[in-house]
């Protein structure tokens, strides 16, 4: 009876002491104390309860690395201070109780471990209030640092206060994103796990385990002898693993009479019915010459009809060849280029007008001797094909230019400046220029600087050429090509010009567009400058 009335008695003091006990701690402590005599828990509960009161009455006197953790029930108190005189032989199992029960006394790893828990899952918001800030500071300072740049003396205490806000702001985000405590909770709240697998022949594959998602993977499974199966590794949203081997795949090991190989017959051949060739060094011969040719094609069109504002119809064609042949070994190079240009216009009833002819040879040979620098020597060659009109009045017409009538011959010894392939700058002292026309009783010979009754002009002097080519972007590219002539005899300081550029936009791998632009000045020609320009979308082949 003294027994019960204790066991009522305690618990009354229990529940004082705490009110979240629940039934099992009870029951538990009921078990504990029915195996002790009614003397002990006399003692027991003297000093229980002064501990309780102890507690609950002065919380901040008490230690809380003390030994005895108040927090605990009665029976778990009481079952650690019981255990600290417990006696036995083996060292080992005596050191592995002290072990638990200070786990069992050390009750703040489970709080602490409880506030992990609930302070992880709150992660996601802590994040958001980071991207928030961030975003959120970047603006702010792009504005302060426009509001210091046209800041005026009236508002720079408050610009100031705002660049320290700015600033702590600042060292702010610097803290939290440095903080290692930070970063391990951030790292034990993801909700995937980055799983690695390997196979025995060092095959590896990462896939991540996430929560809420199925994903499949490939892999393939060997063993030591290189033999391998596929399979199929499924990720479930319960972050649990699947492996799917393919169906149908069987292996069977191979028996040691199997693996043993027969020696096959073999039938010696008399060395007389055979010889072996002589075998000799492999030798790569380079290639020397290289070959290239462009064919463009453009036509442009109009037509009109009953059109109360005027115009004509009309149709044009401009066709453009140009041929490469290069020649390169060791320190030499040769390069020839050829061009032909031709094109025609028709004009609403007017008959068919030429608008381009062209026909020009270039050929320089070049040794070189130091760096980008070349011995150079060059030969030019320009005239037209067909005949040229000056049209008059009355569909009247007049020759001013025939094949021959005129023609331009150059020959210069120089120096090449050569640093890429996409730069050439020739130099020449020593050039000479010669213009001829064959046909003098159809073509005024006086037009291209000859005088009456003669066929050539020969001119000495000096040359610089500058050829330049500029990819500007993938489908648009430049040439630009200036020759420069200055005469020794004649005049000081007058010089012949011929400028040619062309800009070429590649519409797909046929089709382009291309703008020429070719500048004449030849004073003894035309005292005026010459300008042609031709715009012209048509199809390229290369071959």
């Amino acid at each position: 009876m003294n027994r019960y009335l204790l066991i009522i008695i305690l618990s009354l003091v229990s529940f004082s002491a705490s009110a979240q006990l629940d039934s099992l701690v009870i029951f538990r402590d009921i078990n504990l104390m029915q195996r002790t005599s009614m003397t002990k828990w006399n003692e027991v509960l003297v000093r229980l309860s002064k501990q309780d009161s102890i507690k609950y009455g002065t919380p901040k006197s008490i230690s809380f690395h003390d030994k005895r953790n108040l927090s605990l029930t009665p029976g778990l108190r009481y079952l650690a201070e019981s255990l600290d005189d417990y006696e036995s032989n083996n060292l080992e199992y005596i050191e592995a109780i002290e072990e638990l029960v200070r786990y069992v006394r050390n009750d703040s790893v489970r709080n602490m471990s409880e506030y992990l828990k609930k302070y992880a899952n709150t992660t996601r918001k802590r994040e958001d209030a980071l991207k928030k800030v961030r975003e959120y500071w970047k603006k702010d300072s792009l504005k302060l640092a426009a509001r210091k740049l046209f800041r005026s003396t009236a508002n720079k205490d408050s610009i100031e206060q705002r660049r320290f806000e700015s600033e702590d702001v600042a060292h702010l985000l610097k803290f939290i994103d440095d903080d290692k405590s930070y970063k391990w909770i951030r790292k034990i709240s993801r909700d995937s796990t980055l799983l690695a697998i390997k196979n025995s022949a060092g095959d590896s594959l990462n896939l991540w385990v996430k929560s809420g998602r199925k994903e499949s993977y490939r892999f393939w499974i060997k063993n030591a002898q290189n033999e391998f199966i596929g399979a199929w590794l499924q990720t479930s949203p319960d972050k649990s693993l699947r492996i799917l081997v393919d169906y149908d795949v069987f292996q069977q090991s191979l028996n040691e009479d199997k693996l043993e190989a027969k020696q096959p017959p073999i039938t010696l051949i008399d060395s007389s019915l055979y010889t072996f060739g002589k075998l000799y060094p492999y030798k790569r011969i380079p290639t020397k010459w290289s070959y290239a040719s462009i064919v463009n094609v453009g036509l442009t069109q109009g037509h009109v009809a009953n059109w109360q504002e005027g115009g004509e119809s009309s149709i044009a064609g401009l066709i453009d060849i140009k041929a490469f042949c290069d020649y390169k070994h060791k320190k030499s190079t040769w390069e020839n280029t050829i061009n032909y240009r031709y094109g025609l216009m028709q004009s609403g009833d007017e008959q068919t007008k030429k608008t381009e002819d062209l026909m020009e040879y270039n050929s320089k040979f070049g040794l070189k001797f130091y760096r980008n620098w070349y011995f150079s020597t060059m030969f030019n060659f320009k005239s037209q094909i067909t005949n040229g009109y000056n049209y008059l009045e009355d569909d009247k017409k007049e020759i001013v230019s025939r094949f021959m009538s005129p023609g331009y011959f150059l020959f210069s010894i120089g120096l090449d400046y050569k640093p890429s392939k996409n730069l050439s700058v020739l130099i020449s002292p020593f050039t000479g220029k010669y213009t001829i026309v064959t046909d003098t009783a159809r073509v005024d010979v006086t037009k291209y600087g000859i005088r009456a009754g003669e066929m050539v002009k020969r001119e000495i002097g000096s040359y610089v050429k500058t050829i330049h080519k500029w990819q500007i972007d993938n489908d648009i590219k430049m040439d630009n090509e200036l020759g420069i002539f200055k005469s020794y005899e004649g005049q000081s300081g007058e010089i012949d010009i011929d400028w040619k550029l062309s800009l070429e936009m590649k519409v797909n791998y046929f089709v382009t567009t291309k703008i020429f632009t070719h500048v004449l000045y030849d004073k003894t020609v035309s005292k005026k400058l010459q300008f042609k320009e031709i715009l012209n979308i048509g199809v390229t082949y290369h071959f």
